[in-house]
């Protein structure tokens, strides 16, 4: 599967933000607002944010809406978690929230989520995700809800398991990367319940087992036209994955080719 070019990634964007590709109203910051969390405040149902280039170090909570957080692009606009103990974002069960063209970076929790914590909907398009930590889910963490990541990159991310990702939820990872990622238990990319992957690139990420994926737990993850090369895990059967799901047209180097049972 060929990567995402930005104007597909931004029309998938919108696709997937709200029904028929229509908002309800779009904010500026720090044009129309100072803060994010001021838009949001003041966002209705349906809007898209813009968040112009530069570095934001502010915490998000995002209850009962349905919103878009655009940046001008993962290389150009930045929420920084350095120096808040805390994580960036939090999603709530009765919201949905759609992020695209942002990096979120050096986040850390002693809970779920280092930089994301989500009960609802998450939708990750075209972002990347960087030097964050949390308990599970070193990057995002979903509990519950829908999980979507589309062409995205996920690097120096940790946690206890799912090193970049953790998903109790519904997870959907397309066309991403995670490298160099790292948990002590399961999963140095990704630990994932139930959902799949497809078009994705794990290495170098490291783990107790499932260096780069741990998927399924008695759910079904099918993954498929995916890279596993290059991790590593203390239980090396399990160095590239640890799955008990479907495992098909996939590169996966030798050395940890044994499923779960």
């Amino acid at each position: 599967m060929q990567p995402l070019t930005l104007r597909t990634a931004c029309g998938l964007f919108v696709m997937l933000t709200v029904p028929g590709g229509m908002f309800a109203a779009e904010l500026h910051v720090p044009g129309d607002y100072p803060t994010l969390q001021a838009a949001l405040a003041a966002a209705a149902d349906g809007t898209t944010i813009h968040v112009a280039a530069g570095i934001y170090t502010e915490t998000l909570a995002v209850q009962g809406k349905h919103v878009a957080i655009r940046g001008a692009g993962a290389d150009l606009t930045v929420l920084d978690g350095s120096g808040l103990g805390q994580r960036v974002l939090e999603v709530a069960a009765d919201a949905s929230v759609t992020l695209a063209g942002l990096t979120l970076q050096n986040s850390a929790s002693d809970d779920d989520g280092g930089a994301v914590l989500c009960t609802g909907q998450l939708t990750a398009v075209a972002c990347h995700f960087s030097g964050n930590q949390g308990f599970r889910g070193g990057a995002i963490a979903s509990l519950a809800g829908q999980l979507t990541v589309v062409n995205c990159t996920f690097s120096g991310n940790g946690a206890s398991s799912g090193g970049a990702v953790f998903s109790a939820g519904e997870v959907t990872l397309i066309n991403s990367v995670f490298w160099g990622n790292g948990a002590a238990g399961l999963g140095g990319g990704v630990a994932a319940f139930r959902g799949s992957v497809t078009g994705c690139t794990l290495v170098d990420n490291t783990a107790g087992a499932g260096g780069g994926l741990a998927v399924g737990f008695g759910g079904a993850v099918p993954v498929a036209n995916s890279i596993l090369w290059g991790n590593t895990a203390a239980f090396t059967a399990f160095a590239q994955l640890y799955s008990g799901g479907q495992v098909v047209a996939c590169n996966v180097e030798e050395v940890g080719l044994v499923k779960a049972t």
